[in-house]
């Protein structure tokens, strides 16, 4: 959040809620149940908005002088799940799984 928040400023955006954090927290409680859909995309091995969103921050944020490491390591580990075989990506059957039951189809691969 303080990167993008960083970022707008430099950009002289003005953010559209008055407290970013409060936001994202609230974001995530209502929505912490749900398989995202970037790691819907993923599982399907289809192309995710990893660019657009968090790889379009970092470059936004290095362009500006800023340093962004979440976002930048956030966009470099999603670009590296998202090029896995599909056979290595984790795998699930639609329903939210519950912790510890996301496996790899072969676990040789992994």
């Amino acid at each position: 959040v303080e990167e993008g928040i960083a970022v707008a400023q430099a950009a002289e955006v003005c953010l559209p809620c008055d407290d970013p954090y409060a936001k994202v927290l609230e974001v995530c409680k209502a929505t912490g149940e749900n398989i995202s859909s970037m790691l819907q995309d993923v599982l399907h091995g289809r192309r995710t908005e990893i660019d657009q969103i968090n790889g379009a921050l970092a470059v936004r944020a290095a362009r500006a002088g800023i340093e962004a490491p979440f976002n930048a390591l956030l966009h470099a580990l999603v670009k590296a799940l998202a090029g896995l075989p599909p056979v290595a990506r984790p795998r699930c059957s639609g329903s939210r799984p519950a912790r510890g039951e996301w496996k790899a189809a072969d676990p040789g691969v992994l």
